[in-house]
């Protein structure tokens, strides 16, 4: 499960990525950016596939929007 808190820093966000497996990490990105950008910085830097993600805010899924 990755555990996604989301802190307004400025012109940026945080996110910070929990995982049980590969530990903390923490993303700095535009307020325009998806979830689907997120899913592929977290596999660029972890090499976890975007397909077995899940990502979840206040407890709850965060879905990514489908065409």
């Amino acid at each position: 499960m990755w555990t996604v808190p989301v802190i307004f820093m400025g012109w940026l966000l945080r996110v910070t990525v929990l995982h049980e497996c590969i530990g903390t990490r923490v993303f700095e990105v535009l307020p325009s950016t998806t979830i689907g950008d997120v899913k592929q910085l977290i596999y660029e830097g972890t090499d976890f596939p975007v397909a077995e993600q899940q990502l979840f805010f206040n407890g709850k899924p965060v879905m990514t929007k489908r065409p």
